[in-house]
């Protein structure tokens, strides 16, 4: 004999119990199994008779057929409540088993009642056809009969593809992208931007730099859809910047007597990130573009003071700064006191110097942060129940003000 129980009431004796189980494939690759799909479908008889049986709740407040239908109907239509079904004493739903873990949704913001059927058979009976949906994740690491669930990991799955372009110059450019997906009823009460960082986060080779992440919660809230593109670069942008861009002009005059040279650097980085600033300093960044700029006229000729072969004099320096922007822009212009040999009064090129970029020999990436400066998590909206007066969105978060959080469901139990 079947027992099916949820959210309080019980069905007992159900003369029809369809119980399909179905191994779920996530929906990416469809490759890999995170859980199981338990469809229930019963028939079974309401009567007021069988009301201590059926929901012990009810008894006394009411002896019409109707009204005891009408209040089963109710709470058997209710979303994400607790469901067993047991048949011989053995229970073939799972459980939770973590003690301190209140929560009643299965893995994916269930169990979901499909349809209740009432069909008249008198003025004091009814039959009930009575179908409903849930999603377990089982680990039955006990192989011992009866098998008992036992609670696993946050994640379900974690699937991702990666491709690479080539542009003319055979420059890279590696994409990534996947999805990862959370259970509801995990016990920690984890969203899935609280683990983005070790599903969704990848780390960047040598000689690229990190041209875009984004990131997108799902609408169900346990998802998380994420691209990531890397593009290779020909040098990495000196130290504390992201961006960068620049250029070196050489011109001669008097038949290559007297040389000139002029560097333009430009950085960008992010905003200030933590109580120092260590990263995307303002000052910092002018530092660097200006020891850029210096280093570049120093090596092509010689120190900027205390050597045979300085510079004849410094010309000129520019800084531009951005006003509502973490740029800088440095322009230095220089002579070079240099007698090179000339070919058809052009100076016989240093080519190492020439091609030489400070600062940016390195090809390490920069470091980049998990979630840029911003600490603010992405969000689905939470659950929503139009019977619960003054729901209305959180003008700072954006969520909803009452309802709970899907991924919160495994510590909580819904309102």
């Amino acid at each position: 004999m079947s027992v099916i129980r949820y959210n309080g009431v019980s069905l007992p004796y159900g003369f029809t119990t369809q119980f399909s189980q179905e191994p779920a494939y996530e929906d990416v690759g469809k490759t890999d199994w995170y859980c199981t799909r338990f469809d229930i479908t019963t028939q079974g008889i309401v009567n007021h008779n069988y009301l201590s049986t059926m929901d012990p709740t009810l008894v006394g407040q009411t002896e019409n057929p109707a009204e005891i239908m009408q209040a089963i109907r109710v709470k058997l239509l209710k979303p994400r409540k607790t469901l067993s079904l047991k048949m011989n004493g053995v229970e073939l739903i799972p459980q939770q088993q973590p003690s301190g873990v209140p929560g009643t949704v299965d893995v994916k913001n269930g169990p979901m009642p499909q349809s209740c059927i009432i069909t008249t058979l008198t003025n004091t009976t009814f039959m009930i056809t009575y179908r409903i949906i849930g999603h377990y994740w089982e680990n039955y690491s006990n192989q011992t009969l009866p098998y008992e669930n036992e609670q696993g990991n946050n994640v379900l799955y974690n699937r991702w593809t990666e491709s690479v372009d080539y542009d003319k110059s055979m420059y890279c450019t590696k994409t990534r992208t996947g999805k990862f997906a959370i259970r509801s009823d995990n016990k920690n009460g984890k969203i899935p931007d609280d683990i983005r960082t070790q599903m969704a986060v990848v780390g960047v080779q040598r000689g690229f730099n990190r041209e875009s992440s984004s990131y997108t919660v799902t609408p169900d809230g346990l998802g998380l859809q994420y691209k990531i593109v890397d593009k290779e670069v020909y040098l990495n942008p000196p130290p504390g910047a992201y961006e960068c861009d620049g250029d070196y002009k050489e011109s001669t005059t008097g038949g290559g007597v007297m040389t000139w040279g002029e560097v333009r650097v430009w950085l960008r980085t992010c905003k200030p990130v933590g109580s120092l600033g260590i990263f995307g300093s303002p000052t910092r960044l002018v530092d660097t573009a200006v020891r850029v700029a210096a280093s570049k006229l120093a090596i092509r000729g010689g120190e900027l003071t205390g050597t045979s072969k300085p510079l004849a004099f410094l010309e000129s320096i520019t800084l531009v700064r951005k006003l509502y922007d973490n740029t800088i822009e440095c322009i230095m212009r220089g002579m070079y006191k240099t007698k090179r040999r000339t070919f058809h009064g052009v100076p016989f090129l240093d080519y190492g110097a020439f091609v030489r970029t400070p600062l940016s020999q390195d090809d390490r990436p920069p470091t980049y942060f998990d979630r840029g400066t911003s600490n603010i998590l992405l969000h689905a909206a939470a659950y929503y129940d139009p019977s619960i007066e003054g729901t209305q969105l959180d003008r700072e978060t954006g969520q909803l003000t009452t309802g709970l959080e899907p991924g919160k469901a495994g510590v909580q139990v819904e309102s």
